[in-house]
């Protein structure tokens, strides 16, 4: 039926599950298509390089979900540019995780029918050593059918509906994300061909059934009864969590990797200091506030100086003799301002130490430290008595 209304385009990350029918073909039939540079530097000092070939009819149905030659062709274009990467362990399901590298993609054909059918070849190289490790077993595994295999792509899609109303949506590109991972045996749903001799899978269902892969979103789950997912509702129901006090900004970014790159109302303030701060005309503002620093500092310790000399002389005194008394207060009163030095200030005087060297320092001869009392003689000559107080 041919489509009748183009609804949108989309895209999102897919996995193209397969199962493995064996078959002879020769490695030497598919080129390499990787840049020759790039296939040296994989294969130096591997004297007996083994090759796996895939291959897959198309149009291939999956999930509503059918993949069109264009889309193909997209994927294998990317050769041109770089090896398309493997694991033997499988899908990494995190978001943004990057898997081990144990083999590569390094050439593809494709071979037309010129009706929109066809047949696509990849050409895989399994090097005697992957990032997780010796590949020994696992070449093992290849040459003994043992091993299923999944394409990853973040394809671009377009939605349509037919006469009768019915939605279909076709892979139109590979967009970017392609890999090529291994994964358990079993978990195919199609009959793809390799260089291992031939079988099939999925007995007893229709020829429909034979061309169909599973294509998992990763946007959904369908454990739970969940549909596709586009990005937009994705996006909503994130949003639901974050304003239902579920989910924040600092965890959807620490899944990611990205938790140093959110902004935060103290980076906010921050922000707002600097520029404050460049309106002065500051060109080095933490070395201009250091100075500024040691300029107020040295202004608050002149400010207590003077008033501590105000109250207990100066050290050392007029005579340039040690004055205890100013020293002990110095010691008393440090790095105090304000209402509060006022406040020490008092309270040192009145401490028994600030009032013995008071009392050593006093001059007896002076009217000032003395309270006299006049009292009258015989002889009518004023005699001054009293007793002695010091006065700080």
């Amino acid at each position: 039926m041919p489509p009748k209304q183009l609804k949108e385009i989309q895209s999102g990350y897919r996995c193209l599950n397969y199962a493995i029918a064996e078959i002879n073909i020769s490695p030497d039939s598919i080129p390499n298509t990787i840049p020759a540079e790039y296939l040296k530097e994989w294969q130096a000092g591997d004297p007996d390089p083994y090759y796996k070939i895939q291959m897959i009819e198309y149009p291939i149905l999956s999930n509503r979900i059918n993949y069109q030659e264009s889309f193909f062709k997209s994927f294998i274009s990317k050769l041109k540019e770089r090896p398309i990467p493997g694991s033997k362990a499988g899908h990494n399901m995190w978001w943004g995780a990057r898997p081990e590298t144990d083999f590569i993609m390094i050439g593809a054909k494709l071979e037309s029918n010129g009706d929109g059918t066809g047949k696509v070849y990849f050409k895989n190289y399994i090097p005697p050593k992957g990032e997780s490790g010796n590949n020994e077993n696992f070449i093992i595994e290849n040459k003994t059918d043992m091993v299923h295999y999944s394409l990853v792509s973040w394809p671009r899609t377009e939605r349509y509906e037919d006469e009768e109303g019915n939605e279909i949506t076709n892979a139109i590109e590979s967009m970017k994300g392609e890999r090529n991972d291994a994964v358990e045996y079993g978990l195919g749903g199609m009959k793809q061909t390799t260089n291992a001799g031939e079988n099939e899978y999925n007995k007893g269902l229709n020829e429909l059934n034979k061309l169909t892969i599973n294509l998992p979103d990763l946007t959904d789950n369908k454990s739970k009864g969940e549909g596709n997912l586009t990005k937009e509702e994705l996006l909503k129901k994130i949003n639901t969590l974050r304003e239902n006090g579920d989910l924040t900004l600092q965890e959807i970014a620490e899944s990611m990797g990205l938790k140093n790159q959110v902004v935060k109302s103290e980076h906010t303030e921050a922000l707002k200091i600097v520029n404050a701060i460049k309106k002065l005309g500051m060109e080095n503002p933490i070395e201009d506030i250091k100075a500024l620093k040691e300029i107020i500092e040295s202004d608050k310790e002149a400010v207590l100086n003077a008033r501590l000399d105000k109250e207990f002389g100066t050290n050392p005194d007029a005579e340039d003799k040690e004055n205890y008394l100013r020293m002990h207060a110095g010691n008393q009163i440090a790095n105090i301002k304000g209402k509060d030095l006022e406040e020490k200030i008092e309270n040192v005087k009145k401490d028994s130490i600030t009032i013995k060297f008071a009392k050593e320092r006093a001059d007896y001869n002076a009217d000032v430290n003395t309270i006299g009392i006049v009292e009258t003689t015989k002889k009518k000559v004023p005699v001054k008595t009293g007793r002695r107080i010091d006065k700080v």
